[in-house]
């Protein structure tokens, strides 16, 4: 049967799966999440949690948004996102986005893949949890989208393809990621 009444904004909506744990959010998060949503980075530090975007749209920002997740507010949008995959390490309080479609410009390539006309530059972006701001980005290798975190070392691990293959980023060979392989940064 039908019911009519006001909607109950606090039902909970079990929006993403973390490290085999579901995260469950405001459903209102689901309407103000990125339209391109790629990943979402295990708990951050207090109620935060970082979400990934890789938007579609040519030209839109490439953005990572930090939602609490209690109550489901955006509690910052930041320039940092183009990747699939992001990490949060505890020690250093800081996210990781392997954000391998990031461009120069930090907006998304046309319909958002990298080509020799709308080339792309791969980055690990650095995002500071405490003050929600971005404090580096690394370069690395082409189709680089995924990122570990080794606990007990703080080494990280990026995965990258060829510097060729797929094609749109000219400037992979020129940074030294020439054939696939892992790059390898120090978090501590």
């Amino acid at each position: 049967r039908r019911r009519s009444g006001p909607v109950n904004t606090s039902i909970t909506s079990c929006l993403l799966l973390v490290k085999n744990t579901a995260v469950c959010l405001p459903a209102i998060v689901s309407g103000r999440l990125c339209p391109e949503f790629q990943g979402a980075a295990p708990l951050g530090p207090g109620n935060d949690i970082a979400v990934g975007c890789r938007e579609g749209t040519t030209g839109a920002p490439l953005l990572m948004q930090i939602f609490n997740r209690s109550n489901g507010a955006l509690v910052a949008s930041l320039n940092a996102g183009g990747g699939d995959q992001l990490e949060y390490d505890a020690p250093t309080n800081r996210y990781y986005n392997a954000a391998s479609r990031w461009t120069s410009s930090g907006n998304a390539s046309t319909n958002g893949a990298c080509s020799a006309a709308s080339p792309c530059t791969p980055v690990l972006t650095i995002v500071d949890a405490g003050n929600r701001s971005v404090v580096a980005r690394l370069n690395t290798g082409n189709n680089a989208h995924s990122v570990a975190i080794d606990p007990a070392t703080g080494l990280i691990f990026v995965p990258y393809s060829s510097a060729t293959s797929p094609a749109g980023c000219p400037g992979c060979a020129a940074n030294g990621f020439v054939n696939g392989g892992v790059s390898v940064f120090a978090a501590r």
